[in-house]
């Protein structure tokens, strides 16, 4: 009977996120594709986020498994896009992409399509790397999609991914030729800059984007020590983290993800507006009431635990 009654829970709750109230289309507003983590059981897609200016999706954060899904259940365009940015490319926050990538050819964009993500290291791919061994036309997974990559194709527009380089000194992550790198990317709408983080040693990054509302900003899975998330998110309008783990949990795993404790620092520090809270999974979901009173310890603006399809207007500065 239990087993019974957990599965309609699972049921109930994927259902709500399937029928989450739509954005406004007006302003600057964060909509949330994948508010879980890795796993499949919840019902949750995996991490993802688009950042839409005046109704359309213009800037896609991550692309996790059942995102693809949840691009199309939430009105986004492929040729409305920007860039894509990656926090990390671990397959919980990259899965989706390809499958993005495949339907994008049915869309009706033609303009190249600038991909920004951390450079590689023994255990990861760089971001180019990653882009070219799905596509390469001659060595990738899907090379009958090389015309996205290959100069000379001229029948398709073009992926453009770029690494943004890492150092480690001191156990203290810093991008390399910093002066140049951030910020990395400026048009009419938004300045985006980044900044390395800590996450169980794996090349990671935050995101910054600025724009006429304010600035959101996109926390990877991380530590939250020996990173420069806390400077980076100094005075957001909407602050966005992993919600992975409870407050107490082993040691190892405070060295991998922020405990609540952590979050409510960062975010108070900060001054941010709203903080969100994502990578929502079973060893965190039954202890969020407990976690949010920890981190009103620290922290006393807006909190929310999101689910897939969320979306969030900038709150008033």
């Amino acid at each position: 009977m239990h087993r019974y009654a957990a599965i309609l829970t699972i049921a109930l709750a994927f259902s709500s996120q399937l029928h989450a109230a739509p954005c406004s289309g007006r302003g600057v507003e964060l909509q949330v594709l994948g508010s879980g983590g890795p796993e499949l059981r919840d019902g949750r897609a995996s991490n993802g986020f688009v950042v839409r200016v005046d109704g359309k999706a213009r800037v896609l954060i991550n692309a996790g498994g059942g995102v693809p899904m949840r691009f199309v259940k939430a009105g986004a365009r492929f040729a409305d896009l920007d860039l894509v940015l990656f926090t990390d490319l671990r397959s919980d926050y990259t899965a989706g992409f390809p499958a993005l990538i495949r339907a994008s050819l049915d869309s009706d964009r033609t303009t190249p399509l600038p991909i920004y993500g951390p450079q590689g290291s023994g255990t990861m791919s760089s971001t180019i790397t990653f882009v070219r061994t799905l596509f390469d036309d001659k060595r990738g997974a899907w090379r009958n999609l090389g015309a996205l990559i290959n100069p000379l194709a001229k029948d398709a527009y073009k992926l453009q991914p770029r690494d943004i380089r890492l150092r480690v000194r001191g156990g203290q992550p810093r991008l390399v030729d910093e002066k140049k790198v951030n910020p990395v990317f400026h048009n009419g709408r938004f300045t985006i800059s980044t900044a390395p983080v800590m996450h169980d040693g794996l090349p990671a990054l935050a995101w910054r984007i600025e724009t006429r509302s304010g600035a959101l900003v996109f926390g990877s899975d991380t530590a939250g020590v020996r990173g420069q998330l806390p400077r980076l998110a100094k005075g957001a309008r909407i602050l966005v983290v992993s919600h992975a783990v409870a407050e107490d949990v082993p040691v190892k795993l405070k060295m991998r993800y922020m405990p609540p404790s952590s979050i409510g620092r960062i975010a108070a520090s900060a001054g941010a507006g709203k903080l969100v809270l994502v990578d929502r999974r079973s060893f965190s979901l039954d202890h969020e009431k407990e976690s949010l009173r920890v981190i009103r310890g620290f922290y006393h603006g807006e909190v929310e635990f999101a689910d897939d399809l969320s979306c969030y207007t900038t709150p008033a500065k």
